[in-house]
Formats: structure tokens, sequence, C-alpha cells
């Protein structure tokens, strides 16, 4: 499991620190959610290839498209989870 996100400052994210194994913020791929930049170091971060991943995510645009854009299947939240 990967948590990858678009960080801005002021979110908590150290409440995730202890339960992902890895965690990866945009500012350390130069990229943000849709771009395929960040998914793809999110598989190869996991030595998978995306379509053995699954993406779960809230937005529509950044996460459902982003990661189907990338190869992947997704899933909205909320919505299909």
């Amino acid at each position: 499991m990967c948590l990858f996100l678009n960080f801005s400052y002021g979110f908590p994210i150290t409440v995730f620190l202890n339960t992902v194994p890895w965690m990866l913020l945009n500012f350390q791929v130069a990229a943000e959610k849709p771009n395929l930049t960040i998914f793809l170091k999110a598989y190869e971060l996991l030595g998978v290839k995306p379509k053995e991943a699954v993406h779960i995510g809230d937005d529509c645009s950044n996460d459902l498209w982003g990661a189907r854009d990338a190869g992947c299947n997704a899933w909205l939240w909320g919505t299909d989870v």
C-alpha cells in the first residue's frame, strides 16, 4: 500500500506516518495528481505494474482519471468503495 497525495500545508500528514508502508508526496516527485509522474513513481516504489494496482481516491479528475490515464484500475471513494 502506498499513500500519495497532493500535499497542502496545514494538512496533518503526521496521522498517516505509521499507518502505511509508503507515503509519496507531490513535492517529492515535482508533480501533482493527475500528472502521470506521481502515479508511475508510486507503482515503481511498490514494484508493481499499473495494471496490477488499484487506486482509490476521492476526486474524480485527480484520482479516477489520473490513475486510469496511468493504466491503473481506479475506484472513487464514496461511489465505488
